[in-house]
């Protein structure tokens, strides 16, 4: 499924529905708990995700529930999940707000989990750029410290990256020393 490793697609437990010709990405809560599916388009048509209906976006991170497991301090945050995905396909902890703005119960989220830093990885596009300036600002003074990655290369977003230049800009953006 996308080029992802045997071991993410297990991970995730994506999967694909043939009638609807989508793929599926079972959606946990922040304990992994299932609490429904989101169908992902794989061409150029909209809406390119469908959530559950009556799900709240603006509540939980996508994969949460692999960082409050394993216990990680920094993490990435990306827009969607797949970007998410792609993230830990790489090694490196990520979350997904599920759109491009991060709300006060996302913030208490990341906080409950004991992360202290989150690398912005947004798309590499103006909506992106507006979205790492919103989550840089929703972040301000929660004791979660944002970090800007940089983008290397002309990639739109984390998905569609080198693995190995992902992890560069993780490991650069990591490195910031924070005051």
């Amino acid at each position: 499924v996308r080029g992802f490793s045997e071991s993410t697609i297990h991970r995730f437990q994506l999967g694909y529905d043939p009638v609807s010709g989508r793929l599926t990405i079972p959606l946990r809560n922040s304990y992994g708990d299932l609490v429904g599916v989101i169908y992902r388009r794989l061409d150029d048509g909209r809406p390119k995700y469908l959530n559950p209906k009556g799900f709240a976006r603006g509540r939980s991170l996508f994969a949460s529930w692999h960082v409050r497991k394993s216990a990680h301090e920094t993490v990435a945050i990306t827009e969607g999940p797949l970007d998410a995905i792609r993230c830990w396909d790489a090694g490196i902890p990520a979350v997904a707000l599920m759109g491009a703005s991060m709300t006060s119960e996302q913030v208490k989220l990341l906080r409950s989990m004991a992360i202290r830093r989150a690398v912005v990885l947004t798309d590499n596009d103006n909506a992106g750029r507006k979205a790492s300036e919103q989550v840089i600002s929703a972040l301000a003074g929660s004791g979660c410290v944002p970090v800007l990655a940089k983008y290397l290369d002309d990639s739109k977003d984390p998905g569609e990256m080198p693995t190995e230049t992902l992890r560069s800009v993780w490991q650069i953006a990591k490195s910031v020393r924070l005051r």
